[in-house]
């Protein structure tokens, strides 16, 4: 998936990636399974470990990437008063979204973190986890740090655009499923306002409202950083090659530096 769904905003560029030792419940294994199918089993992945780094290209609340993706009010509906006791009965928004809906079944916010890109560790780095974002220990920072040395050709997915100017993340129906019947299952509008990352961060987080420089899903958002990094002619497809990423954009040279200033989610 490329959106990191979060009450906080993450920083803008390379983010550890962290996997933990619990299970999702059966509702959201069920959803990952339709919506990304052939994922391998829980039992073959690595689990309480450092796996890999995703590059944060933006942050955006949900209501404003509902907008980019004609999310409109024609995909919203209302529970009946009284259904929800966990509110008072009072009626509960939800998203149904309507046939010429584009947006992501992978948007569930407050906060929608777009993920452009990412890398796989070639070893898994054992490492007690934490809740939210949390800053790697500096054992475990080293670790990492030595798997992404220029030496080690380390090598960076970038996730596929339809052209250099589009944004992501990618609109429905998803590529891999623009043939199948799977339909995106409703989801319950909660209203929660994203919460900013601690003090000290704010130079690497998007302000709150920030508005895209376009209402279209084509243009690269406002608050995308380094955007053109990611340049490449159109039609293109993102290879898995260190040049993809520029001097200003923490290149594969620097990317063991990266993480010594970057966090961890989990």
């Amino acid at each position: 998936k490329d959106i990191e769904d979060r009450s906080v905003r993450l920083p803008i560029g390379w983010v550890a990636l962290h996997t933990g030792k619990g299970r999702p419940d059966p509702q959201i294994g069920e959803a990952m399974r339709k919506f990304a199918p052939g994922l391998p089993l829980a039992a073959d992945c690595p689990a309480g470990a450092v796996v890999g780094l995703g590059w944060v290209e933006r942050a955006v609340p949900l209501a404003q990437l509902r907008d980019e993706y004609g999310c409109s009010d024609a995909c919203e509906t209302a529970t009946p008063r009284g259904s929800n006791p966990v509110d008072g009965g009072a009626p509960v928004r939800v998203l149904q979204h309507a046939a010429c809906c584009r947006l992501s079944p992978f948007a569930i916010g407050p906060m929608c973190n777009v993920i452009s890109a990412v890398i796989r560790l070639p070893v898994p780095v054992p490492c007690c986890g934490g809740l939210g974002r949390w800053d790697l220990p500096s054992h475990i920072r080293e670790r990492v740090a030595a798997q992404l040395a220029p030496e080690s050709n380390v090598k960076i997915l970038h996730f596929e655009r339809l052209c250099p100017a589009q944004a992501l993340p990618r609109a429905w129906p998803l590529p891999w499923l623009a043939n199948s019947h799977v339909v995106r299952d409703p989801l319950v509008l909660r209203g929660k306002r994203p919460r900013t990352l601690r003090s000290g961060q704010a130079e690497a987080t998007v302000a709150f409202g920030s508005p895209a420089a376009s209402s279209s899903p084509g243009v690269t958002s406002a608050s995308t950083r380094h955007a053109a990094a990611f340049q490449h002619e159109c039609p293109s497809t993102y290879h898995d090659t260190p040049e993809d990423i520029d001097s200003d954009d923490a290149p594969i040279s620097d990317l063991a530096r990266a993480v010594g200033e970057r966090s961890c989610i989990g």
